[in-house]
């Protein structure tokens, strides 16, 4: 099978639409994650709580599935300000001179909730730990 190759169209889309500072490698976007966002993920069992928590609190928080991080979800957050507090358990941190696989056809990573123009910001990253941390506090798997 061919490898799906990024279209302009979508460069443009997490460029310019969204304003976000992508990479273009080998026809693929990726989210560098030392400028502006970071991505918290979880196990799929525990993201859809999450997710869950997030729009109940009136958050939107850009969520994609990553093929390098199978059975997990990724949420995307502003980079915290400050030294981030711990992440709680079950919670992997993508930060610093990482990146993040960005959506960009078949086979390749997929949005659970898409970013448009309306919601093209991630919530602060203090606010998505808080989501994550009451989610495993009710859920008893770890803090």
């Amino acid at each position: 099978m061919a490898p799906t190759i990024v279209t302009s169209k979508q460069f443009h889309h997490y460029s310019v639409e969204l304003g976000w500072p992508v990479q273009f490698e080998n026809g693929h976007c990726y989210l560098p994650t030392n400028a502006g966002m970071v991505g918290l993920v979880l196990p799929v069992a525990l993201a859809s709580e999450v997710s869950a928590e997030f729009t109940r609190r009136g958050m939107f928080v850009p969520t994609l599935k990553s093929p390098e991080r199978q059975k997990r979800w990724i949420f995307l957050a502003d980079t915290p300000t400050s030294v981030p507090p711990d992440i709680p358990g079950w919670t992997e941190l993508i930060s610093g001179p990482q990146r993040i696989l960005l959506p960009g056809g078949p086979g390749l990573a997929r949005w659970i909730r898409e970013p448009t123009r309306e919601h093209q910001r991630a919530p602060g990253y203090a606010l998505a730990v808080s989501a994550i941390r009451s989610v495993l506090r009710r859920s008893a798997v770890g803090v």
